[in-house]
């Protein structure tokens, strides 16, 4: 509590910042648990393999009811392919968005710490007393250390969610090409 104190009133949103990132976080991790990539998965794969590697996530359901049709439809298979992976991104916007923030607010505590430094400065005519000094100080300091320990992890966690999206793209993308083409390939 002495550190939110001495960091000013910034330190406040800053909290409500790194409790709502963190439940982010937390959630999205929870969620694409479901989400595993399959591995082993080329392009040399066969469409059997393809499907059996898909049909092990529930999430990809509807894409693999697609992928096994006789002839699956490839507009179909991408807006189904689409349809997870905006799943798997929810609230990663936020999350940048927050990252952004915490860095942001730690600057405007910094400044208000400078601030108010000077403003002890300006205001004394004969000797500075270093205890109001520290004050300002401190604040600009504290401001600045919470808005990075905030924004670093999330930017850090961002980047892995966002990973593993990307990766279920990549399958998806692969799946639904490998079974298309081997349609195109059967068809006389």
């Amino acid at each position: 509590m002495e550190l939110m104190r001495l960091g000013g009133p910034m330190m406040w949103p800053l909290l409500a910042v790194s409790i709502a990132a963190l439940a982010i976080i937390l959630e999205r991790f929870w969620a694409v648990i479901a989400y595993r990539v399959p591995r082993g998965i080329t392009t040399q794969s066969s469409r059997t393999q393809v499907i059996e590697a898909a049909s092990k996530l529930e999430p990809l359901s509807a894409f693999v009811q697609e992928l096994r049709s006789e002839a699956p439809n490839e507009d179909m298979l991408a807006m189904e392919g689409q349809s997870v992976v905006a799943d798997m991104e929810k609230r990663l916007g936020l999350l940048a968005m927050l990252a952004k923030c915490a860095t942001l607010m730690g600057l405007l505590g910094t400044i208000l710490g400078m601030i108010e430094t000077f403003s002890v400065i300006a205001d004394t005519t004969s000797g500075i007393d270093m205890s109001l000094l520290a004050r300002g100080l401190w604040q600009a300091l504290i401001t600045t250390a919470a808005g990075l320990i905030i924004a670093i992890p999330s930017y850090i966690a961002l980047a892995l969610l966002e990973g593993r999206a990307q990766a279920m793209a990549q399958f998806l993308s692969l799946a639904a090409n490998i079974c298309t083409q081997t349609e195109k390939r059967s068809t006389p």
